[in-house]
C-alpha cells in the first residue's frame, strides 16, 4: 500500500505540475497579446493625434483666410462710403453681416473703428 501511495502522490504532482504549467503557458500567452494590443492601439491612438494636429492647422490656416478675405471686403467697402460721405440702409444692413463676421473669426480693431465710422454717416436712400 505504502507503494502506491507513493505512486498515487508522484502522479498527482506531476498531474497538478502539468496543469499549473498549463495555466502558467496560458497567463504567460494571454499577457503577451495584451501587450501587442495595448502598443497597436498606443500606435493608432498616436496616429489619429498627429491628424488631430493637421486637421487643427489646417483648420486655423483656412480662418485665417476667411479673415484676410473679410478683412479687404470691410476696409474696401468702408473706404468707399467714407468716400462717399453716405451709407444706404441696405448697403449698413449687408455691412453688418460682414463686420459681424469679421469681428467674431478674430478680426483686429482698425476694421471696428472704419465701421463704427461708416455707422456714423448720414443715411441716404434712393433720391433723398
Amino acid at each position: 500500500m505504502h507503494g502506491f501511495l507513493e505512486l498515487n502522490s508522484v502522479i498527482t504532482a506531476l498531474t497538478g505540475g502539468g496543469i499549473v504549467a498549463g495555466i502558467l503557458k496560458v497567463w504567460s500567452s494571454l499577457t503577451k497579446r495584451i501587450a501587442r494590443d495595448q502598443a497597436a492601439r498606443n500606435k493608432r491612438l498616436d496616429h489619429l493625434e498627429d491628424n488631430d494636429i493637421v486637421h487643427n492647422r489646417q483648420l486655423e490656416l483656412q480662418q485665417a483666410g476667411i479673415v484676410a478675405m473679410l478683412h479687404h471686403e470691410l476696409y474696401t467697402i468702408c473706404n468707399m462710403h467714407l468716400a462717399k460721405g453716405y451709407i444706404s440702409t441696405a448697403d449698413l444692413d449687408d455691412l453688418g453681416y460682414l463686420f459681424r463676421s469679421y469681428r467674431d473669426l478674430g478680426g483686429n480693431g482698425t476694421g471696428e473703428r472704419l465701421y463704427a465710422m461708416v455707422c456714423a454717416l448720414p443715411i441716404r436712400n434712393g433720391d433723398d
